[in-house]
């Protein structure tokens, strides 16, 4: 999965420039291809960028449910029994995306660190293209993870819009 394309180019040569410097400056330079470690940055910092928009839907989703409890409030209709079944599902779904959202930004953190490891030089090629692939197989699980995230929120949101009808 390459994401350099949904990065500005000029971001992606900063990336390339600064990963290639640590390379030379590191002696690592001859062992490591350089369109290598430059690619699989620019992807790190994409999981990085796609991270953050997953956590802001996270916020909208929220902020979205806080919407629907106020119209639900409105038409008095908070106290149905209905309403407060899917009230207390929609509450334990939203804590279990907070849940989610703190694993993944764990999960990053140590991507994090794992790309200072390599643009410092301080692992060998074989194993920082094994640190990318692990990295881009647990950012392709939060990528799932959080589309079935979404896709219950979204049926949850047509469960609270039938009820305020």
């Amino acid at each position: 999965m390459k994401f350099c394309y949904q990065l500005p180019t000029a971001f992606c040569i900063v990336i390339a420039s600064l990963g290639l410097g640590a390379c030379a400056q590191s002696g690592k330079m001859e062992e490591l291809a350089a369109t290598t470690h430059v690619q699989l940055a620019a992807e790190h910092y994409a999981m990085e960028s796609v991270h953050h928009h997953m956590a802001q839907a996270d916020s909208a989703m929220q902020a979205e449910h806080a919407a629907a409890l106020a119209a639900a409030k409105a038409q008095n209709k908070d106290q149905t029994p209905a309403f407060q079944v899917l009230e207390t599902r929609h509450r334990a779904f939203m804590a279990l995306c907070q849940r989610v959202t703190r694993r993944h930004e764990q999960v990053l953190a140590r991507h994090r660190e794992l790309e200072k490891s390599h643009t410092a030089g301080l692992v060998s090629t074989a194993q920082m293209q094994a640190d990318h692939a692990a990295m881009q197989a647990e950012d392709e699980q939060m990528q799932r993870e959080h589309q079935q995230l979404v896709e219950a929120h979204q049926k949850m949101e047509r469960e609270h819009a039938a009820l305020l009808k």
